[in-house]
């Protein structure tokens, strides 16, 4: 398992737990519209978790900065549509 899949399962789970999920929504968002755009796009293509922050919704991210509410409205968003397959 490399670093990429590490850090894609690290940021996976931590959008579950209150105020860690503020935290690490807040360096994801500052990655994707701060770090990224200063890569070169051979950089971001080769690299899974630069994709996985290119595919991550920032609403998700804007409402994970929202300690305890973000996440449960998060998870009720999840079982919802969930559910809903």
């Amino acid at each position: 398992m490399n670093i990429s899949n590490v850090l894609i399962q690290v940021d996976n789970v931590c959008d579950y737990i209150p105020v860690v999920s503020s935290v690490t929504n807040l360096v994801v968002i500052f990655q994707k519209y701060v770090v990224m755009p200063n890569l070169k796009e051979s950089n971001i293509v080769n690299n899974h978790y630069f994709i996985h922050l290119q595919n991550k919704n920032t609403v998700r991210c804007v409402v994970l900065l929202l300690p305890v509410l973000g996440n449960i409205f998060v998870a009720i968003y999840v079982l919802f549509f969930r559910l809903e397959e």
